[in-house]
């Protein structure tokens, strides 16, 4: 008797202790955007989603899948996430992380799409390089950090996760 007591008070702290205790509040996510989740990592879509509102951004489309490993030789190694703007869709690839891990780079990317809305990044197919404030550059000519677009990314996405930590926790 007193074991079945004991499973039934502790078992279930037991199981809920060892999962994945880091979850998001409930909030009401708006539909302001279309966001496709394909790589199935849960929390993604969510943390775009309120990324896109906290910066005012809306009417676009988002598929967030996994990094290929064509996408990490042509940018020249391990890639945590990246963007791409095809067609008319973002495609945000990303590594799995945790969530708070996420927040943050995920937050980085969502810079990127806005430097893309703003019509202030583009990848040329003609000249196979990126185009950010009407200046031409190679990938491979210019190092990650010495990247116009990634120093102004760097420069507001801890400004932009500490806002979706806000109201997602």
């Amino acid at each position: 008797m007193k074991y079945l007591l004991f499973l039934i008070l502790f078992l279930p702290i037991t199981l809920f202790a060892n999962g994945d205790k880091d979850y998001f509040k409930q909030i009401e996510l708006s539909n302001k955007n279309e966001i496709a989740l394909v790589n199935g990592y849960e929390y993604y879509d969510t943390i775009v989603r309120v990324a896109l509102d906290a910066i005012g951004i809306s009417g676009i489309r988002v598929v967030i899948d996994k990094v290929s490993k064509e996408s990490e030789e042509s940018f020249g190694g391990s890639l945590e996430a990246h963007v791409e703007y095809i067609n008319g869709v973002y495609y945000l690839y990303a590594e799995k992380m945790s969530r708070e891990k996420a927040i943050d780079v995920i937050s980085h990317e969502v810079i990127h799409i806005q430097q893309y809305q703003s019509k202030n990044l583009e990848y040329s197919i003609e000249c196979g390089c990126v185009i950010y404030d009407n200046y031409q550059y190679y990938l491979g000519e210019v190092d990650y950090n010495n990247r116009p677009w990634e120093e102004d990314a760097f420069k507001y996405d801890n400004y932009l996760s500490s806002q979706v930590n806000k109201i997602i926790w």
